[in-house]
């Protein structure tokens, strides 16, 4: 091999290297970025069914608004219904 030959071939294998690991870089990040749109997916739904829970849990045990915030005059259940 001549010198030109061994100059041509080691600029073109560094292009090569530069290119993999370009890829490989974008890669490991497309599927971190994967996973916490995933994790972040299941906590919002965990979060909704927690809500639905509450939700659910207070209409059931007639709590009255003000102690879970809402601005009602009226009662939620009425008086003969509670526990």
């Amino acid at each position: 091999m001549t010198r030109d030959t061994t100059t041509a071939m080691a600029a073109i294998f560094d292009s090569l290297v530069g290119a993999l690991g370009s890829s490989v870089s974008t890669r490991i990040t497309q599927r971190h970025q994967d996973q916490r749109d995933l994790l972040a997916k299941t906590i919002f739904h965990r979060e909704e069914l927690h809500s639905d829970l509450i939700t659910e849990s207070a209409r059931l045990l007639c709590i009255d608004p003000p102690i879970l915030g809402f601005e009602r005059k009226e009662k939620t259940c009425p008086k003969n219904t509670r526990n």
